[in-house]
Order: C-alpha cells, then structure tokens, then sequence
C-alpha cells in the first residue's frame, strides 16, 4: 500500500483515437455511482492521454469531458492539418523522407491546450493554491521515444517519490523502468502520446540541459537534440504497468479500447490510418494480456498488494477518426459501464462474495469493490444479442444512403454547372446570332450570283446567316459542357 493514509486509487485509459469517447461514456457511470471521485491519478496513452489530461487539470465532471467531446465534429476538418509542405518537397525531390507523417498535429495540440482546466505544464500542479490542487488529480501520460525506443512517462516529477532516498531517478531520470519527465507542456505530452507511427509527425521534444532532461542525464552527448516521441501504443496500448509503477496504484480500474479477438472489415480499404491503428491494437492486446499475466502471478507470490479491474468495452468496430459517431460511442461506453458493475455484482454474488453496493444500483461500496488482493481477467463487454448486427445493417444503411445522396448532389451539381453558362449565353445569344447571321448572309449573297432563280437566291440569304448562328452556338455549349463534366468523369 502507498504511504499516504487511504489506498491509492489510479484510473487508466487505453488509446484509440476517436474511440476514446468511450472513456467519458464509462466515468459517466463512475460518477453517477460514486467511484470517479475516489480517482487519485490517470494514466493515458494517446486518446487516453486526452482524456485524462482534461480530467486531470480541472475537468472533474463527466459531463464536461462529453461537451468537450461533442465539440470535435462541428470542427474535426480544423483539427486535420496536413503536411501539405513536406509532401509538396517529397514530390519536387523525388525524396520520401521529406515524409515524416500524413497530418502535422500541430492545431489538435492547441485544441488540447485550450480545453485543460487549471494546469497547463506539469510544474503548475505543485504551484496551484489548495482549493484547485483538491479539483485536479495526479497525471501520467506515456509515450515512446522512437530514437531508442524507451517508454517514458511526461509527469510532475516534483513529486517526493522521484527524490525519495535510493531512487534513480535523480541521476539518471529512470523509476521503476521507465524514464521520467517533467519538462515539457502536458498538451505537448499528449501529442506525443498521440502520435501514431505514419499518421502523425512524430513530436520533437527540445532537448534541455543534462540536469534536467531524463534522456540526457544519461546521453549528455546529444545535448541539443531533440528528442522524437510517437504513439505509447507502440509499445503499451493499456499502460497498465506505469500505473501500478510510476503511478503507484493500490488500486486501479483500467480500461482498454483495441483489439480483443475480433475480426474488423474492410480495414486495408480504409488506408493508412486505420492499417496502423489496428495494428498497434493488434500488439496492444498481447503487451496487455502480459501485463495482466504477470501482475496476477506478483499478487499471487505475494510480492503485490493490489486490488483492480481491467475492461474492454469492445468499441472496435468504430474508425479511429470517425468524429460522426462520437455520440453513439459514449453511449456504448455507458452501457459497458452499466454492464460492468452488474457483471462484477454477478461475480461476487456467485462466489459467495460481499456485495460491492452500499445502495444497490445507485451507489458503490469503495471498501467492498477494492476489497480483495486480485486482479481480475479483462472484462470484455457482450452486447445484447443482435444488437452489434443491428447496429452495423443500420450503419451500412447509412453508409449506403449516405453515398446516394453524394450521387444525386454530384448531380445537381452537375447540371447547375453545365445551366448556369447557357444562361449567360442566353444574354449573349443575340449578339452572337447577329453577328453569325451577319457573315452567313454575306457569304449566301457572294453564293446568290451563281444562282439563277432569284427566289432561291432570297431564301438561301437568311437561311445560311441561320445555320452558321446555330453552329456557332452549338460549338460554344459542347465545348462548355466538356470543361463542366471533366472533373465528374
């Protein structure tokens, strides 16, 4: 147990890009039952990261992390900046490596920076009065450095464990395994988190003097070199480790949102993106079914005291960044927050167990839930049967409705385009005929002397500066028409 006078209790959040809605869903649920609040620390890796760090800083309400959420659609297209200057230099140079990743990830690091609360660096949890620090909770946000691929956890370090006598970490800025950071913004820490291999730049953290950056203590050599993070799902999707060591959980609740077995359609068609988050999800679930191995196996040697729950709301079948079903994937993490304390309830009613409600349905007992030295199995959240078929012959609809609708704008589009210059030429048209009419009577009067019947040699007169009108108006709107249509075809 910590050395503080309650048990320690460590919330940690898994990535999965716009899946980790799913994480509000669930403290939602936590919250209504009173166990959100008994949260000392978040640990997070990329999405998770996100959401801890809003929840950290200040937004201690589950209802404020879902309007932080719900704002993303309106403007995900501002959120998506692409690395139009370093594509622009692969294509000129024939150089690939101008290419370090599809979006630069600059604008969703100031998006995260605008949405913290009361903290915007580490160092400011230290300086916060009383009355905020109580309104904040301890935040860990794991990231790998791709240079030589350490796991590193962005925190307060001024915490007195890092300091404590016979730790490491002074001298070379490792604890308990990981290297340790307290040097650089938390948005900024988040967008390291976030950084999935391909999809976004990796983030270049400025390197700082060798007394103070963790990697340089035991590198002096590379002072003034930045150091590169990407996404901490490289190496662990579910961090449950760093919470249990760096974060020093007594208990934990941890929430994975990757791969758990099933099979995801269509992922090669969906591109890059999502050939790398499934990939990622894919060694997530291995890193974290070892991680869970080997916490159970310390519990039972009896060299860890620890109480906690691992879940998986199965949220896989929702695209890394498909902001349009932000809303139905807060809604699937309250039903798995809902399920799972029944099924915990369920669990412990079979065995013989206390109860874990000190107001059944309403409210928890916080002793009795923490209230064996175990580590459960991952809870992987079933759906009602029929619903997740449901769910996807409606979204398929959807998709399909969707697609018809672009066809018939496509449409419209089209024959707005291709009316819109007739009108013009409309105007013009009199113009046009008068001058047409004009060349083509000169030319039938030139004709009409080798003509013999006067009366045939009236009519060709008008007849020819009309044929030569129409051609010459027929020319104008094929050739308008081609021009329209090009890009449609």
């Amino acid at each position: 147990m910590s050395k503080e006078n309650k048990p320690r209790t460590v919330l940690v959040l898994a990535g999965g890009g716009l899946r980790g809605a799913a994480h509000v869903g669930l403290m939602e649920v936590f919250e209504e039952v009173g166990l959100l609040q008994r949260v000392d620390a978040v640990v997070g890796t990329s999405a998770g990261s996100v959401v801890g760090a809003m929840f950290a800083t200040g937004k201690t309400s589950a209802q404020e992390l879902r309007q932080a959420l719900l704002g993303i659609p309106p403007i995900v297209n501002d959120l998506i900046d692409f690395n139009y200057e370093q594509f622009k230099a692969t294509a000129c140079q024939r150089d690939a490596s101008h290419v370090k990743g599809l979006l630069a990830g600059e604008a969703f690091a100031a998006w995260l920076d605008s949405q913290l609360g009361h903290v915007h660096h580490f160092r400011d949890f230290a300086t916060l009065p009383p009355d905020l620090q109580a309104q904040c909770r301890e935040l860990f946000v794991f990231a790998v450095n791709v240079e030589d691929g350490q796991r590193t956890v962005f925190c307060d370090t001024s915490q007195p464990r890092f300091s404590a006598p016979g730790s490491p970490w002074p001298e070379t800025g490792e604890y308990e395994g990981y290297r340790c950071c307290g040097e650089t913004s938390i948005a900024g820490a988040s967008r390291c988190s976030s950084s999935v291999p391909g999809a976004l730049t990796p983030y270049p953290c400025p390197a700082g003097l060798p007394g103070t950056c963790p990697r340089l203590k035991s590198h002096p050599r590379e002072k003034d070199r930045p150091q590169h993070y990407v996404d901490g799902a490289v190496r662990e999707d579910c961090p449950l480790r760093a919470g249990i060591q760096v974060a020093q959980a007594d208990r934990v609740i941890a929430i994975a949102l990757g791969y758990a077995g099933e099979r995801v359609e269509a992922v090669v068609d969906k591109g890059i993106v999502e050939v790398m988050g499934q990939t990622l999800s894919i060694m997530g679930k291995s890193q974290l079914d070892a991680d869970v191995a080997r916490t159970r196996h310390e519990i039972a040697a009896g060299t860890r005291q620890l109480s906690g729950y691992v879940l998986n709301p199965r949220i896989f079948d929702v695209d890394l960044f498909a902001a349009e079903r932000m809303e139905e994937v807060l809604a699937r993490g309250r039903a798995a927050g809902r399920w799972f304390l029944e099924e915990v309830e369920r669990q412990r009613q079979a065995a013989g167990e206390r109860s874990i409600w000190a107001v059944p349905g309403q409210q928890i007992d916080v002793e009795a839930f923490f209230g064996y030295n175990r580590l459960d199995g991952i809870y992987l959240y079933d759906e009602p049967v029929g619903m997740r078929s449901l769910r996807a012959a409606a979204r398929q609809f959807e998709i399909e409705v969707k697609q018809a609708v672009e066809e018939v704008q496509a449409q419209a589009t089209m024959q707005d385009e291709f009316l819109k210059p007739i009108k013009g030429y409309l105007k013009k048209l009199g113009w046009i005929g008068a001058a047409a009419f004009g060349i083509g009577g000169l030319v039938s009067a030139a004709l009409a002397f080798f003509v013999p019947a006067p009366c045939l040699a009236v009519l060709l007169l008008p007849a020819g500066g009309l044929l030569c009108a129409l051609l010459v108006l027929l020319a104008c709107l094929y050739r308008e028409q081609r021009r329209v249509c090009q890009p449609f075809r």
